[in-house]
């Protein structure tokens, strides 16, 4: 599912070195195979987008997440080896 959904961190997320960008807290989520967003000080869930697959546009271990100048989300994915960018709002747009 992408989009807005659910939030909820599981045991293996960790935000230890998770980065905040525009007061937002970026989570690679690998147990749940997504990316959540959050906000900084509050801890609202905004976004949360992904779903676990080898297709171009699903994750399979994402372990890294970034924001590009324009506003995209980079997400690095162990399993499937490449960097994926996301709108965002969380749509695919390319790897």
């Amino acid at each position: 599912m992408q989009g807005v959904a659910f939030c909820q961190l599981t045991t293996a997320s960790s935000t230890d070195s998770a980065p905040v960008v525009h007061r937002r807290l970026l989570i690679a989520d690998s147990n749940s195979q997504c990316v959540q967003v959050f906000t900084a000080t509050t801890g609202e869930c905004l976004l949360r987008f992904g779903v676990r697959g080898r297709q171009a546009s699903q994750l399979q271990r994402p372990t890294g997440v970034a924001v590009t100048a324009n506003g995209n989300y980079l997400v690095s994915d162990y399993d499937n080896k490449w960097v994926g960018v996301f709108s965002p709002e969380g749509k695919y747009i390319n790897r």
